[in-house]
């Protein structure tokens, strides 16, 4: 989704993304538990899903937008795979 006003499709905003849904209480799998417990008001839900059905779409692919601008911030492509992986399995768990 190209422009859009909840992900602004800037290298740092991808980049921060891997950071916490990577590496927050050491891992994916702790990051998306620790998220999905966070989630109690009711009312930004429809926020909540449009954000996260566009961070699915950044990380969609290695080669997707999301990827290639981490890659692009921290000047490492092996960084580029590392944050699909990590995005890829923090996602599997959220039912959004």
């Amino acid at each position: 989704m190209k422009g859009s006003a909840l992900y602004r499709m800037k290298d740092k905003d991808s980049y921060d993304i891997y950071a916490v849904a990577g590496f927050y209480r050491g891992g994916p799998k702790a990051a998306s538990a620790a998220f999905l417990a966070s989630l109690t008001n009711a009312g930004r839900e429809k926020a909540i899903r449009g954000a996260l059905r566009e961070i699915r779409d950044a990380f969609s692919s290695e080669t997707s937008q999301g990827p290639v601008a981490v890659a692009r911030f921290m000047g490492s492509d092996d960084a580029r795979l590392d944050s699909y992986r990590r995005l890829k399995m923090f996602l599997e768990d959220i039912p959004y």
